[in-house]
Protein backbone atom coordinates (compact mmCIF):
# COMPACT_ATOMS: atom_id res chain seq x y z
CA UNK A 1 0.00 0.00 0.00
CA UNK A 2 2.49 2.41 0.63
CA UNK A 3 4.28 1.60 -2.96
CA UNK A 4 0.98 2.50 -4.19
CA UNK A 5 0.98 6.11 -2.02
CA UNK A 6 4.61 6.83 -3.02
CA UNK A 7 3.66 6.31 -6.65
CA UNK A 8 0.69 8.41 -6.23
CA UNK A 9 2.50 10.98 -5.17
CA UNK A 10 5.20 11.04 -7.45
CA UNK A 11 2.78 11.05 -10.18
CA UNK A 12 1.11 14.35 -8.97
CA UNK A 13 3.66 16.07 -8.03
CA UNK A 14 5.19 15.54 -11.31
CA UNK A 15 2.21 16.55 -13.33
CA UNK A 16 2.11 19.61 -10.73
CA UNK A 17 5.85 20.43 -11.71
CA UNK A 18 6.00 19.93 -15.33
CA UNK A 19 2.25 21.44 -16.08
CA UNK A 20 3.40 25.07 -15.48
CA UNK A 21 5.19 25.74 -18.68
CA UNK A 22 2.86 23.81 -21.25
CA UNK A 23 0.42 25.98 -21.67
CA UNK A 24 0.16 25.14 -25.60
CA UNK A 25 -0.57 21.70 -25.38
CA UNK A 26 -3.45 19.62 -26.06
CA UNK A 27 -5.89 18.75 -22.80
CA UNK A 28 -8.13 16.06 -21.75
CA UNK A 29 -11.54 16.02 -23.09
CA UNK A 30 -14.77 14.14 -21.54
CA UNK A 31 -15.24 10.81 -23.82
CA UNK A 32 -18.16 8.42 -23.33
CA UNK A 33 -18.13 4.89 -25.02
CA UNK A 34 -19.55 1.64 -25.66
CA UNK A 35 -17.04 -1.65 -24.61
CA UNK A 36 -17.65 -4.68 -26.31
CA UNK A 37 -15.27 -7.56 -24.84
CA UNK A 38 -16.63 -6.28 -21.69
CA UNK A 39 -20.01 -5.56 -22.37
CA UNK A 40 -20.87 -1.92 -20.75
CA UNK A 41 -19.90 1.72 -21.01
CA UNK A 42 -17.29 4.03 -19.98
CA UNK A 43 -16.57 7.88 -19.59
CA UNK A 44 -13.51 9.84 -18.74
CA UNK A 45 -14.24 12.80 -16.90
CA UNK A 46 -11.11 15.34 -17.60
CA UNK A 47 -9.54 16.61 -14.09
CA UNK A 48 -7.04 18.90 -15.79
CA UNK A 49 -4.68 19.44 -18.82
CA UNK A 50 -3.20 15.48 -18.29
CA UNK A 51 -5.20 14.36 -15.63
CA UNK A 52 -8.66 12.03 -16.16
CA UNK A 53 -10.89 10.01 -13.92
CA UNK A 54 -12.26 7.32 -15.84
CA UNK A 55 -15.39 4.98 -14.86
CA UNK A 56 -16.51 2.16 -16.42
CA UNK A 57 -19.29 -0.64 -15.66
CA UNK A 58 -20.86 -3.90 -17.43
CA UNK A 59 -21.04 -7.66 -17.58
CA UNK A 60 -17.76 -9.75 -17.24
CA UNK A 61 -16.71 -13.26 -16.94
CA UNK A 62 -14.31 -14.99 -14.92
CA UNK A 63 -12.74 -18.60 -15.15
CA UNK A 64 -12.12 -20.47 -12.12
CA UNK A 65 -10.25 -24.03 -11.58
CA UNK A 66 -11.20 -26.48 -9.10
CA UNK A 67 -8.12 -28.89 -9.55
CA UNK A 68 -9.42 -31.74 -6.88
CA UNK A 69 -12.02 -32.23 -9.20
CA UNK A 70 -10.79 -31.05 -12.61
CA UNK A 71 -13.01 -28.80 -13.16
CA UNK A 72 -13.36 -25.33 -14.84
CA UNK A 73 -16.44 -22.75 -14.49
CA UNK A 74 -16.86 -19.61 -15.99
CA UNK A 75 -18.90 -17.17 -13.58
CA UNK A 76 -20.33 -14.16 -15.20
CA UNK A 77 -20.29 -10.77 -12.34
CA UNK A 78 -21.23 -7.07 -12.83
CA UNK A 79 -18.23 -5.17 -12.64
CA UNK A 80 -16.86 -1.36 -11.75
CA UNK A 81 -14.08 -0.36 -12.45
CA UNK A 82 -12.63 3.48 -11.86
CA UNK A 83 -9.18 5.15 -12.78
CA UNK A 84 -7.13 8.13 -12.00
CA UNK A 85 -4.85 8.89 -14.94
CA UNK A 86 -2.49 10.92 -15.43
CA UNK A 87 -1.36 11.37 -19.98
CA UNK A 88 2.50 11.63 -20.03
CA UNK A 89 3.00 12.40 -24.02
CA UNK A 90 0.00 14.40 -25.73
CA UNK A 91 3.04 17.04 -26.43
CA UNK A 92 5.21 14.76 -27.79
CA UNK A 93 2.53 12.89 -30.28
CA UNK A 94 1.43 16.50 -30.94
CA UNK A 95 4.40 17.03 -32.42
CA UNK A 96 5.01 14.38 -34.23
CA UNK A 97 1.92 15.06 -35.27
CA UNK A 98 -0.27 12.20 -34.18
CA UNK A 99 -3.45 12.20 -33.57
CA UNK A 100 -4.41 13.38 -29.73
CA UNK A 101 -7.93 13.75 -29.66
CA UNK A 102 -10.38 12.86 -27.27
CA UNK A 103 -7.06 11.44 -24.94
CA UNK A 104 -5.32 9.43 -27.40
CA UNK A 105 -1.89 9.02 -25.35
CA UNK A 106 0.09 6.99 -22.97
CA UNK A 107 -0.47 7.44 -19.28
CA UNK A 108 0.09 6.09 -15.99
CA UNK A 109 -2.70 5.30 -13.99
CA UNK A 110 -4.18 4.22 -10.63
CA UNK A 111 -6.80 1.13 -10.97
CA UNK A 112 -9.53 -0.37 -9.30
CA UNK A 113 -12.00 -3.16 -10.49
CA UNK A 114 -14.85 -4.23 -8.63
CA UNK A 115 -16.95 -7.47 -9.61
CA UNK A 116 -19.95 -8.26 -7.76
CA UNK A 117 -20.70 -12.31 -6.46
CA UNK A 118 -21.25 -14.24 -9.33
CA UNK A 119 -24.55 -13.91 -11.20
CA UNK A 120 -24.28 -18.08 -11.79
CA UNK A 121 -23.43 -18.91 -8.43
CA UNK A 122 -22.88 -23.01 -8.16
CA UNK A 123 -23.69 -23.99 -4.22
CA UNK A 124 -21.82 -27.11 -4.98
CA UNK A 125 -18.66 -25.49 -6.24
CA UNK A 126 -15.68 -23.95 -3.96
CA UNK A 127 -16.89 -21.38 -2.17
CA UNK A 128 -14.62 -18.91 -2.44
CA UNK A 129 -15.27 -18.81 -5.96
CA UNK A 130 -18.74 -17.37 -5.33
CA UNK A 131 -17.47 -14.24 -3.97
CA UNK A 132 -16.98 -10.71 -4.77
CA UNK A 133 -13.55 -9.98 -6.12
CA UNK A 134 -11.80 -6.48 -5.90
CA UNK A 135 -8.58 -5.86 -8.09
CA UNK A 136 -6.45 -2.62 -7.31
CA UNK A 137 -3.11 -1.64 -8.60
CA UNK A 138 -1.10 0.40 -10.68
CA UNK A 139 -1.27 0.50 -14.14
CA UNK A 140 0.52 1.77 -17.42
CA UNK A 141 -1.56 2.12 -20.38
CA UNK A 142 -2.24 3.53 -23.78
CA UNK A 143 -5.54 4.87 -25.56
CA UNK A 144 -6.33 5.74 -28.76
CA UNK A 145 -9.41 7.09 -30.27
CA UNK A 146 -9.70 7.31 -33.70
CA UNK A 147 -11.81 9.84 -35.83
CA UNK A 148 -14.01 7.06 -37.10
CA UNK A 149 -15.41 6.09 -33.72
CA UNK A 150 -12.98 2.90 -33.00
CA UNK A 151 -11.81 3.08 -29.30
CA UNK A 152 -8.53 0.97 -27.97
CA UNK A 153 -7.69 1.19 -24.88
CA UNK A 154 -5.38 -1.71 -22.76
CA UNK A 155 -3.32 -1.17 -19.60
CA UNK A 156 -1.41 -3.63 -17.65
CA UNK A 157 0.58 -3.26 -14.19
CA UNK A 158 0.39 -4.99 -10.56
CA UNK A 159 -1.26 -4.68 -7.76
CA UNK A 160 -3.51 -6.80 -4.93
CA UNK A 161 -6.64 -9.23 -5.65
CA UNK A 162 -9.02 -9.66 -2.93
CA UNK A 163 -11.55 -12.52 -3.41
CA UNK A 164 -13.19 -13.31 -0.46
CA UNK A 165 -10.83 -13.29 2.78
CA UNK A 166 -7.84 -13.85 0.53
CA UNK A 167 -5.94 -10.91 -0.51
CA UNK A 168 -2.97 -11.92 -3.21
CA UNK A 169 -0.24 -10.01 -5.34
CA UNK A 170 -1.67 -10.28 -8.54
CA UNK A 171 -1.33 -8.61 -12.09
CA UNK A 172 -4.02 -6.48 -12.88
CA UNK A 173 -4.78 -4.84 -16.50
CA UNK A 174 -7.79 -3.95 -18.56
CA UNK A 175 -8.36 -4.70 -22.53
CA UNK A 176 -11.26 -1.89 -23.89
CA UNK A 177 -12.31 -2.38 -27.69
CA UNK A 178 -15.57 0.10 -28.53
CA UNK A 179 -16.85 2.71 -30.20
CA UNK A 180 -16.91 6.48 -28.73
CA UNK A 181 -19.85 8.25 -28.92
CA UNK A 182 -20.37 11.89 -30.15
CA UNK A 183 -19.93 14.23 -32.90
CA UNK A 184 -17.38 12.29 -35.26
CA UNK A 185 -14.38 14.59 -36.17
CA UNK A 186 -12.29 13.62 -39.47
CA UNK A 187 -9.36 15.93 -39.29
CA UNK A 188 -6.88 15.01 -36.22
CA UNK A 189 -6.92 17.23 -33.73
Amino acid sequence: MKIIFVLFSFLFLNQVAFSQYNEDRPVTEGVTKLTFIEPGIAHEFPLGTSTSFFLRGGLTASAAADYYDDHIRFFFRLFAAGSFRVYYNFRKRDLMEKNTAKNSANYFALLAILGSKPLNKDRNYVQSYNQALVNTGVVWGMQRNYPSGFSLDLNIGIGYLKDGSDLLISPVGELNIGWWLGKKDRRRH
